[in-house]
């Protein structure tokens, strides 16, 4: 279940024919056509607006049957492959429909990853363990009847997309728009569920239609995927100007008034793309989503670039279930894997957006670590111990490195313009002389920090900053390691004073 996102190659290979000498190309030319589209594309498209359709939705108040403002011609739809045609243009896509197929249905969008065919992604999509294989999601095993929707992509590549059109999406907005209304108007619909999944960079192109439809999802799934309305993950791809220059990216911004849910997975160091870290930008993303309003279900798997094969099918429908438009469920969901309790080396973690804590109440979560790492993220090399090594409680928090900035943080929400009290209890290798505890916005910028060197034992570090305009802020601690270096970290405390 991998996928070749080789953007670099791709782009070189390109590059290179473009230097050839044909004063003449011939009609279709495929260097010509890279040249016309790095001339025209930069300007051929603006962000989408996002829509309002599906907004105030809820189990009382579902919305309406999607409509369209594009040209569709609706067939009608069959289990298996199927066309609609949009705008003159004839598309096609898999479907599996339920045994039940009058009463109320969710609807399941699969959107697969770079050169994957959508059929074999639709039948290979979740791990069976009983079985020992990939299994297609069943139909009727849902707690309503379930409509699976697998869409064949136009093998777009740079700089048009990637399969996906995950560049400004305008070349896929109609097709899925027709899709949709094609099965609201054949089948019974709850429009209050429906759902998109995707992997890679189908993953991407499923968090580019959160942000164009930020109301009609009641949830997604981005499996190995990227947010490319956050700038910060750009320059996870490797290749020089590709994520700056030649992709001109045209992605809505995300609100963080509109909310949304998302199970987000990565699969550790290795789960790098040829021209991408996936496991980077996962953790970039994760304080980008929250500044956003949405609410991350992380899964966390070491098997690289691949569907998380941990995660079984109860364990998805289970989360699908639990988010309906109109509800904001503030667990995790019911049985999935957790730190305390992992399926062989998967763990999930509920990263909810929360508000500012009350004056004199901590806003941070997890503050002594007790749920392991729960909401702090790592920059570099960083994690929990259990064994005794704590301040107070049984958990806290450490990095340690040879070399490079690593640090262990959380994001965490602010009023602005509020003074806060921020502190620590920290000890350190005795070779530690850069170490640093303190508050960053979310765009890296340090409102205030102090500096420390050696902590033979726990040692208290406060900070007190302003919030200023801000409404996220992050705290911080780590080092510039000089050889083997480590702290521990243990009882955070942001107190708004």
């Amino acid at each position: 279940m991998r996928d070749a996102l080789y953007v670099g190659s791709m782009l070189a290979a390109l590059l290179a024919g473009g230097c050839a000498t044909d004063p003449v190309p011939e009609a279709g030319d495929p260097v010509q056509d890279w040249h016309d589209a790095m001339n025209l594309f930069g300007g051929s498209a603006e962000p989408v607006k996002p829509s309002d359709y599906g907004l105030d939705g809820s189990p009382a108040n579902p919305p309406p049957p999607f409509v369209t403002s594009h040209s569709v011609t609706c067939k009608p739809i069959v289990d298996g492959t199927n066309t609609v045609i949009v705008n003159g243009k004839t598309r096609r896509f898999e479907v599996r429909l339920p045994a039940n197929r009058t009463s109320k249905a969710a609807v399941l969008f699969q959107w697969h990853g770079f050169l994957q065919d959508s059929a074999t992604f639709m039948n290979t999509i979740v791990y069976d363990p009983p079985a020992g294989a990939w299994k297609p999601f069943d139909p009727d095993a849902f707690n309503i009847p379930l409509i699976t929707i697998a869409p064949r992509d136009e093998n777009l590549i740079p700089v048009w997309g990637l399969d996906w059109d995950i560049v400004s999406g305008q070349r896929d907005f109609p097709f899925f728009e027709a899709m949709l209304a094609c099965v609201e108007a054949q089948f019974n619909v709850d429009t209050t569920r429906v759902y998109s999944f995707g992997f890679s960079a189908g993953a991407v192109f499923t968090n580019l239609l959160a942000a164009a439809y930020p109301h009609l999802f009641a949830a997604t799934i981005s499996e190995s995927g990227v947010w490319f309305n956050d700038q910060a993950e750009w320059s996870e791809i490797i290749v020089p100007l590709i994520g700056t220059t030649f992709m001109k990216w045209k992605w809505p911004p995300l609100d963080p008034t509109h909310g949304g849910a998302v199970l987000m997975t990565h699969g550790g160091p290795n789960d790098f793309a040829t021209v991408i870290s996936l496991e980077s930008s996962a953790r970039k993303a994760l304080d980008f989503l929250y500044a956003s309003g949405r609410d991350v279900t992380e899964c966390t798997h070491p098997f690289g670039h691949t569907l998380a094969p941990d995660l079984a099918q109860n364990m998805y429908y289970q989360f699908l279930w639990a988010h309906q438009l109109g509800t904001r469920p503030m667990t995790l969901g019911a049985g999935l894997p957790t730190a305390q309790h992992p399926v062989f080396d998967t763990r999930c973690n509920f990263r909810p957006v929360l508000p500012p804590a009350a004056p004199g109440v901590n806003n941070v979560v997890n503050a002594g670590f007790e749920g392991a790492l729960g909401n702090w993220q790592c920059t570099g090399g960083c994690g929990f111990d259990n064994a005794a090594l704590a301040r107070t409680g049984t958990g806290n928090g450490w990095v340690r490195a040879s070399s490079g900035w690593n640090d262990v943080h959380q994001i965490f929400s602010v009023m602005p313009n509020r003074t806060y009290t921020v502190s620590g209890w920290i000890r350190t290798s005795d070779n530690n002389t850069d170490g640093y505890f303190g508050v960053r916005t979310v765009s890296g910028q340090v409102v205030g920090e102090q500096r420390f060197g050696r902590f033979p034992g726990y040692t208290r570090v406060s900070v007190t900053v302003n919030s200023g305009a801000n409404t996220n802020l992050i705290v911080f601690g780590g080092l510039w390691a000089n050889g083997d270096t480590f702290l521990q970290l243990d009882d955070v405390s942001v107190v708004q004073q």
